[in-house]
């Protein structure tokens, strides 16, 4: 055997084998059969009913020496080890002379191939052995080779086992449970078979694709007991995960790519519910649509049931197959193709054929078995030497040389290694015989250390070595060391075997993850710290004590983790504290390249899919700049999905992120420079939906489309899929287009219907469902509670204003403004977080912050630019007030102008210096005034100022970074919303108590909440008990204190600014604000039922009365109008206080108390907590610092109460206490209080006492230098204080002053006392009361008025203020600072916890208050702590607070919510109508009294109308006597035509008389003078005829004068109706048509504003004006003329006399219209329209020029006529022709 030996050792140094290790890994859904199945391949017996799910990933083995597909015989455990086997099969049959030592081990291995026969034939047949040489038996060779695989031989009893006893050689993965090997024997290939049971439910789906890996065998289970789309679904979902993790080659995998088989079981086939044929024929279509390279994959589809009859046989055909599947998974492709004669190779075979080199093999081994544990006999002293006992695990500081059990050989643990456990024993024959094994403890290991001297047996393990520690190991392995590449070249098998995890990379190749499993582990962490109590995971108590003590430092980043699944690089650090920083390195990137955490587009920034919470936020509305498309993926969703495709996108450069992606399991936002994109799942319960949804500007809707497709496709591109199918971007909008895609059975109706509606009311997508599924009832809810506002809701101006105050595009309003159910929002915020891109890869991180910086101020000066534009172009009246960025000198906040954003400096600092110096957790904070109307399309809004508040914070990305270019670096970190919420409902329920704005965190704390899918039915109660509020007068109240508040903030910064119009907008908004507050008055007037309306309408009359006094507010002082302002920003704040504090205890507001009880979780002797304040002050250079406390004890009368469980106190302590024990509880507490070992308590005030306490108490304190201080011995209810003597002196009497000044409850008072100080002269007034609760009662107004009557009082004497007031301070202060007896300089304390609960929600609130009353400057107050108050009262805080998010559990189911919600809602609705209908009512009562004015208008205007028919009959008289004129000087004018027809033949007779004289000049002289005679008498007639000619024409123009008057002072009603239609001019005299400029100019002057610098004269004036020129304007003339004109506002000087002009020139043209058609109607008094022939020719021959016959007929030819005239508008059109633009006959007069 000595040739043997050598030969084996010489092929153990040089021989190669396969490494028969095959995994098998069961998948599929839980509850499917896996563990069943295995079960029943190891040969149990299971019993239906029995079965049980597996928690973690199972291994499981056995061994059958006859293969592996035995009918009868179940698989055994495998014996031996694996290296020893691969030498033992490696010789079986050889035939060979193994003597000849000149045979390599290559020749050796080659000869065995073609020479051995079948090993079976050496067995004789009677079985058995054959007798060696010597003629004895032959010795096993198996048991040889392990005797001298160690290298050197060993006898049975220092190495050998028993037959038949168990091996513990080391196996694979030992570390995950019992793991069992299976063993096939065929010729010289003994393969091992691991199982993997990896669980199937959905919290472990995550964790088991860590073990896939591109080798092995895919069971893939399908439960056929479930209906088919189900099954079909859970399958393909496996399916898929295998296909594209357990692959060698990733993506669709080609013919040439090597992949594990595939084998798909249906399970439970006796009770299934579709045929084998359908789920056959889902997979064909499966592959052949979208996974091609899964055909030759999957290698068959076996159908079986455990607990049938016929279960053997079953089991029989599955092992052959699994045999036959392993085998050719070692087969090499030669040999494969020779037996089957194929050429075309399936994927699996030859996957695990490569031959290793032996020490390959052993090195394989002995890793495998420092993971699992080595058991090795050590030298007691040497462990002592080297031992290091840290926390609980010992562990070795040196390595340990020892002898391995029971193998035998050397083995050496190296440095680090944790000593597990000490193995008890004693030898027996040849072996060691183990007695007991026990797990170990220190104790136990140093107790065997000091017993034992030659040897102790130990179990040591080790989860990480470093490369160095792995490379001395296997340098010191026998046979054959390993060195150099060989290292890693086993490094790198076992890595892709799944053996261990190690990277070949430059950061992360130096640590090895031997224990694979601490990687689950180490997830296991982060999903237990999500959801502990959820998860299924095997852990401890302990465990988790653990974990919570790791990350208590990092509260915040736990709870942003639980919320939203990210974790940060500081959270990974603490959960994973054991673990080494190099160890995390691997552990992160193992995970990452696995996909159990993704990193994040955020640097140092990581999401947990399995941790992301499902959301449901609402989704934009689709308008004509975005396009949708919608994919059906076809059930591939897993939670990796949605994180993955983001940092997919990410990387390819789809998107170029300019904020960070908001990432959910079923939701992603993506913001870049033109594009936002929204991804979800449309259907999130059958996740068969994605919609893809890309908004762009308005003008780049193609681009939008183009995005969304281009999307759509890396979706499948990223899954590895082919192109899903998905719509066409321009018809996703028509639900009929996803009918055919998801199989929809669409009605008619449906039909019409958009996507998003049908999606919106089925999310289901089961037409059938009628909203009666939990789905549809959330969905629901969420659209009835937190349906949201988005851009197109918003007002113009709004839109406007947001545009241009964003650095990014598509910012929206943030916080409670985007809720629709939120009526009326205060001020305007928007958050965004901007990221720039960052050239130049040469720069260090400063540089590129700086570089960032930079970028980022000038992208804020351009903004600053754009808003300065805006207001420039009047579209928006706005105003900069302010950019927030930076400290100066002093450290105080920078604010930087307008002016000095655009330079870039201020005051020495650099603008980017500044930014990068941010302002609390961000890094700016914008502030604007903008005049502007909150949504669109609601009536009756009116624009006024509000506050718009911009908070920035900013990030960088680098282009060519080592992370990524696609890596945002954070400057600032992004909101922790939780966080911050959170902080602020803790604040204004204690510090800073408003109500308004607590209730609004609360909503938006329930909402975030709700949205992700956390505690739903809790937070819908919550929303539902608080949406009314958002919808009370109150809520309104509140929005009219931001406007006044927003007025006040204006005008401070104009004292800044210097900006005079800022000022003068703000003032004149004050009508703005008085018209609102006149409004809301007459609201709660009329609220007769509503007891608060009455304080609203005090408080509202109230600041009535402080705002009338400025009317008109144009001329009010700014000083003046600031100190009004605040007083009634201050009366509405309080007002809203009340209201909604007393509607929070208010039970009738709430069906059931919205938080959660805390019943006997509260241990305090009362249900008010005490609180305190340190005082300090300055008396003569000295200074002395005392303490106060207040505390409401809780008198024993109002412990019914409790008993009654107002405040869910009934099963507390305070209640089952008996009276006596809670007075001594009561008297201890108050001891410790004021025996506090940091904070001695000097005063302290005590409400509710009642002499029984007071009188035991005054025994407890009275030792110990204290006074007890009472006003009453009999009264049950009283204040009393403690005074420390030691302290202060109490000044005569030595009793409490008592004041009674309450009229409701006479039996409690307001008590004082008068304190000095022994160390100096400072005296202090003591004042403590307990204000009467009644929600509206006078106790308040009464309280204030009293301490502001003692003002004087309490200025001379700092006067303190401590006790029970019953409301908020806010409630109270604003009462103290009233216009009489006004206390400015009250101080309350900010007491940092609650100390009470709202009866009706049971949430907390804070009435216990400390105030200083004087402002004295050497008086400084300093709140204490819960702890510095009462030692252990933090916890009752801590539990107190709890209270805003410790919800009340609902008992209900969704689908009953939802229909409550939905009745309450339409209630709601319906009293919303109701309270329309009033308004109208009151409207229509208003258009009545409207009606009523207008009617005695008209009678006043019938009157004037009679008086100007008494006028027009005056008229006509007057027309008729002109008319006789006229007829007398037509007599007259025939009279002189026949004078001078007598004068011309006169003349004639003269003519020939000359003639006659001339012949007889000298014969006949007497008749010359004759004849001179006669002519001087001819002149005198002529003489006479020219003087009747002018007193005619004086007569004609008196008549014309007397005609014109007539005309102008008759009505343009009295026009015919033709002139009725055209503007009646007629009544304008020629004598306006010039209009001198001085005339203008003093009209103008009398008519311009009043101001000094004013110069200009209002629009709503011109009518005055014209009246003033003379111009008698008719109301519809001035009207028209100002529309043509554009609606000015106001005219200057030049422009107002260009206007009269213009008007007069348009008018003078006109006039002759009317002017002629007046002629004509002179003649026609009865207004018929007709005149005779004889008339028109009169009235045409008046003129002097005559109208010939021929004229005459032409004229009238075509006119109108009657029979008895003709129409004679017709003849005014006919004379003037052009002029009339319509010569057609006008309508009859009505």
């Amino acid at each position: 055997m000595a040739a043997l030996e050598a030969q084996i050792l010489k092929w153990q140094k040089s021989g190669k084998a396969p490494l028969p290790m095959v995994r098998l890994c069961f998948v599929g859904r839980g509850h499917a059969g896996k563990t069943t199945t295995l079960r029943r391949l190891k040969g149990e017996d299971v019993k239906e009913g029995e079965e049980f799910s597996t928690y973690g990933i199972e291994v499981w083995a056995c061994e059958r020496s006859e293969g592996l597909d035995a009918r009868d015989d179940a698989w055994k455990q495998c014996k031996g080890n694996l290296l020893d086997d691969c030498v033992a099969r490696s010789f079986q049959g050889r035939r060979t002379d193994i003597s000849n030592e000149g045979t390599t081990g290559d020749e050796a291995r080659s000869r065995s191939k073609e020479e051995a026969p079948d090993p079976r034939h050496e067995i004789s047949q009677s079985g058995k052995p054959e007798e060696g040489p010597q003629g004895g038996k032959k010795e096993d060779l198996k048991e040889h080779v392990n005797r001298v695989s160690g290298g050197e031989a060993r006898t049975a009893s220092e190495g050998l086992q028993n037959e038949g006893q168990e091996d513990r050689g080391p196996i694979l993965a030992r570390q995950m449970g019992v793991e069992l090997v299976l063993n096939a024997s065929d010729a010289n290939i003994a393969p091992r078979l691991q199982c993997f049971d990896f669980p199937g439910q959905r919290e472990y789906a995550l964790i088991n694709m860590m073990y896939f890996h591109g080798r092995g065998i895919y069971l893939v289970f399908c439960d056929m007991s479930v209906e088919l789309e189900e099954a079909w679904k859970d399958l393909k979902l496996w399916l898929w995960a295998v296909n594209r993790y357990a692959n060698a080659v990733n993506g669709l995998g080609g013919q040439n790519a090597k992949s594990p088989p595939i084998i798909v079981i249906g399970t439970k086939f006796l009770k299934r519910k579709f045929d084998q044929k359908d789920l056959r024929k889902r997979v064909d279509d499966f592959i052949t649509r979208q996974m091609p390279g899964l055909r030759q994959r999957l290698q068959g589809f076996i159908c079986l049931d455990n607990f049938s009859r016929d279960i053997k046989q079953q089991m029989h055909d599955l092992r052959s197959q699994l045999h036959e599947l392993t085998m050719q998974v070692l087969t090499t492709e030669e040999s494969w193709k020779e037996k089957s004669g194929r050429s075309d190779v399936p994927p699996h075979i030859g996957l695990q054929a490569e031959a290793y080199p032996l020490a390959w093999i052993q090195a394989h081994e002995l890793l495998s078995d420092l993971d699992g544990g080595v058991t090795m006999k050590v030298s007691p002293k040497q462990l002592r030497e080297i031992l290091e006992v840290k926390g609980d695990i010992p562990k070795l500081q040196e390595e340990l040389a020892g002898t391995h059990v029971p193998m035998g050989h050397h083995v050496i643990a190296p440095a680090g290694s944790a000593v597990r456990r000490v193995v008890e024993g004693r030898e027996e024959g040849t072996g060691l015989q183990q007695e007991r094994s026990e797990q170990w403890s220190i104790e136990k290991l140093r107790n065997h250390l000091s017993q034992h001297e030659e040897s102790v047996s130990i179990e040591v393990s080790c989860d990480f070595l470093t490369l160095d520690q792995v490379k001395a190991l296997l340098a010191k392995m026998r046979p054959k060391p390993l060195s150099g590449d060989d290292v890693t070249g086993v490094l790198q098998l076992m890595h892709d075997l799944g053996v261990v995890f190690w990277l070949d990379e430059d950061d992360l190749r130096e640590t090895v993850a031997l224990n694979v499993r601490k990687l689950s582990l180490a997830l296991s962490a982060l999903i237990g710290l999500r959801y502990w109590d959820e998860c299924k995971f095997e852990h401890s108590e302990a465990f988790l004590s653990k974990l919570q003590g790791s990350t208590q430092g990092v509260s915040d980043d736990v709870l942003r983790f639980q919320t939203s699944g990210i974790a940060s690089t500081r959270l990974l650090e603490c959960a994973w504290e054991g673990f080494t920083e190099l160890q995390q390195k691997l552990m992160l990137e193992v995970m990452l390249r696995k996909g159990l955490l993704v990193r994040r587009a955020v640097l140092g920034e990581y999401a947990v899919p399995s941790c992301l919470p499902l959301t449901f936020l609402a989704e934009p509305p689709c308008g004509a700049s975005s396009a949708v498309v919608y994919v059906n993926l076809e059930g591939f969703v897993s939670a990796v999905l949605f994180p993955k495709i983001v940092e997919y996108l990410c990387e390819k450069k789809y998107v170029q992120l300019t904020s960070p992606p908001q990432a959910f399991r079923n939701y992603i936002e993506l913001r870049s420079d033109d594009v936002f994109i929204i991804m979800s799942l449309a259907s999130v319960a059958k996740q068969r939906l994605l919609r893809i949804q890309a908004i762009a500007e308005d003008s780049k809707a193609e681009e939008a489309s183009q995005t969304a497709k281009s999307l759509a496709d890396a979706f499948s591109e990223a899954l590895g899929l082919k192109a899903l199918p998905c719509t066409n971007p321009s018809d996703s909008h028509k639900i009929v287009h996803l009918q055919e895609m998801l199989g929809l059975n669409l009605s008619e109706h449906e039909h019409e219907l958009p996507a998003h509606v049908l999606l919106q009311h089925n999310p289901c997508l089961n037409l059938k469902c009628f909203r009666s599924c939990d789905d549809c009832a959330r969905s629901e809810m969420l659209s009835l509670l937190l349906n949201e506002r988005f851009l197109p809701n918003l007002g113009l101006e709004l839109r406007q204003i947001i545009s241009s105050s964003s650095l990014q595009k598509f910012s929206r309003p943030f916080g409670s403004f985007r809720f629709d159910n939120v009526w009326f929002p205060g001020d305007v915020d928007i958050e965004e977080y901007v990221v720039v891109k960052v050239e130049g890869p040469t720069l260090d991180a400063e540089e590129r912050k700086v570089e960032a910086l930079k970028k980022l101020s000038e992208e804020i000066q351009r903004m600053c630019k754009n808003i300065q534009g805006l207001s420039d172009s009047e579209l928006v009246q706005c105003y900069w007030s302010g950019l927030k960025a930076g400290v100066d000198i002093s450290g105080r906040t920078l604010t930087w102008t307008a002016d000095e954003v655009v330079k870039g400096t201020k005051d020495g600092v650099p603008l980017h210096e500044a930014l990068r110096q941010g302002h609390r957790s961000w890094t700016a904070k914008v502030d604007l005034f903008a005049k502007v109307n909150l949504f669109a399309d609601v009536e009756g809004q009116v624009p006024h100022f509000r506050e718009v508040t911009n908070v920035i914070r900013f990030g960088y990305r680098q282009e060519g970074s080592q992370e990524g270019s696609h890596i945002i670096h954070p400057v600032t970190q992004e909101k922790d919303f939780l966080k911050a919420v959170q902080d602020n409902i803790r604040d204004y329920s204690s510090a800073h108590p408003k109500a308004m704005k607590y209730v609004k965190r609360l909503w938006e704390r329930s909402a975030f909440m709700a949205q992700r899918g956390f505690h739903c039915k809790e937070h819908f109660q919550m929303l539902e008990a608080l949406k009314p509020i958002f919808r009370h007068w109150a809520a309104q109240l509140a929005q009219i204190s931001a406007h006044a508040e927003t007025l006040l903030n204006m005008l401070e910064s104009t004292r800044v600014s210097k900006n005079v119009q800022q000022q003068r907008d703000a003032i004149e908004d004050l009508n703005v604000l008085g018209s609102d507050v006149e409004v809301l008055y007459e609201k709660c007037q009329s609220l007769t039922d509503d007891p608060a309306a009455e304080e609203g309408v005090k408080c509202l009359q109230e600041v009535l009365d402080l705002l009338d006094p400025f009317q008109p507010y144009a001329d009010a002082d700014v000083e003046k109008v600031m100190d009004v302002l605040k007083q009634v920003e201050e009366l509405m704040s309080c007002c809203v206080e009340l209201v909604i504090i007393n509607w929070l205890g208010d039970r009738s507001k709430f069906t059931s108390p919205v938080s959660k009880a805390l019943q006997d979780g509260w241990v305090f002797p009362s249900d008010h907590l005490p609180i305190g304040c340190s005082i300090m002050t300055e008396v003569g250079g000295s200074k002395a610092t005392f303490n106060v406390a207040s505390w409401n004890v809780l008198n024993q009368r109002y412990m019914k109460d409790v008993l009654n469980d107002a405040q869910g106190l009934k099963c507390s302590s305070l209640a089952t206490q008996s009276v006596g024990d809670r007075k001594k509880v009561i008297c201890t507490k108050v001891v410790e209080m004021l025996e506090h070992s940091d904070f001695h308590k000097h005063i302290l005030c005590l409400q509710g006492c009642w002499p029984a306490l007071l009188d035991l108490l005054d025994k407890h304190i009275s030792s110990k230098g204290f006074l007890l201080l009472r006003w009453c011995k009999e009264s049950p209810n009283q204040e009393a204080m403690i005074v420390d003597t030691k302290m202060f002196d109490v000044q005569m009497p030595k009793d409490l002053q008592t004041h009674h000044v309450f009229k409701s409850d006479q039996g409690k008072a307001v008590t004082e006392v008068l304190l000095s100080l022994k160390n100096g002269n400072r005296k202090f007034r003591i004042v403590t009361t307990h204000l009467p609760g009644k929600p509206f009662g006078t106790a308040r107004r009464e309280f204030c008025d009293f301490i502001q009557k003692r003002k004087e009082d309490h200025e001379a004497i700092p006067t303190i203020l401590a006790g029970d007031l019953n409301f908020p301070e806010e409630a109270i202060r604003p009462l103290l600072n009233k216009r009489d007896g006004k206390m400015e300089n009250v101080k309350f304390v900010p007491i940092p916890y609650p100390t009470n609960i709202c009866q009706g929600s049971l949430l907390p609130k804070r009435i216990d208050c400390i105030a200083l009353l004087s402002g004295h400057e050497m008086v400084k107050v300093k709140p204490l702590s819960a702890e510095n108050v009462l030692p252990g009262l933090a916890d009752m805080v801590k539990l107190l607070e709890s209270r805003s998010w410790e919800l009340a559990e609902v008992k209900m189911d969704m689908r009953e919510q939802a229909y409550q919600a939905r009745i309450k809602h339409q209630l709601a609705e319906q009293r919303r109508m109701d309270e329309e209908k009033k308004m109208r009512r009151a409207a229509l009562a208003r258009v009545k009294r409207m009606e009523e004015e207008e009617k005695k208008r008209r009678t006043e205007f019938a009157r004037e109308q009679n008086e100007m028919e008494a006028t027009k009959e005056e008229l006509e008289a007057t027309k008729k006597a002109l008319e006789e004129e006229k007829r007398l000087k037509q007599a007259r004018e025939k009279k002189t035509e026949a004078i001078e027809e007598e004068l011309e033949l006169t003349h004639k007779q003269l003519e020939e008389t000359k003639k006659e004289l001339e012949e007889r000049s000298l014969k006949q002289a007497t008749e010359k003078e004759e004849i001179e005679a006669l002519k001087k008498e001819l002149e005198q007639e002529r003489s006479l005829k020219q003087a009747k000619e002018k007193e005619l024409e004086a007569m004609e123009k008196k008549l014309e004068e007397e005609r014109r008057r007539n005309q102008a002072a008759s009505s343009a009603r009295t026009v015919d109706a033709t002139f009725e239609a055209m503007p009646p001019l007629g009544h304008k005299t020629n004598q306006v048509l010039n209009v001198s400029e001085a005339r203008l100019e003093e009209v103008f002057q009398h008519l311009q504003e009043p101001t000094e610098a004013s110069d200009v004269m209002m629009a709503s004036k011109l009518s005055e004006a014209m009246q003033l020129c003379r111009m008698n304007p008719e109301e519809f003339e001035v009207t028209a003329l100002l529309d043509r004109l554009g609606r000015p506002d106001h005219f200057n000087l030049q422009t107002f006399k260009q206007v009269i002009k213009e008007t007069l020139a348009e008018w003078s043209q006109r006039d002759e219209v009317q002017e002629v058609l007046s002629s004509f109607q002179v003649f026609d008094p009865e207004r018929t329209g007709f005149l005779s022939r004889d008339t028109i020719q009169h009235i045409m021959c008046l003129g002097g020029n005559g109208i010939t016959e021929e004229q005459l007929e032409d004229m009238l030819k075509d006119a109108p006529s009657n029979g008895a005239g003709f129409d004679y508008i017709y003849l005014v059109h006919y004379l003037l022709g052009p002029e009339v633009n319509n010569p057609g006959r006008a309508p009859e007069e009505s």
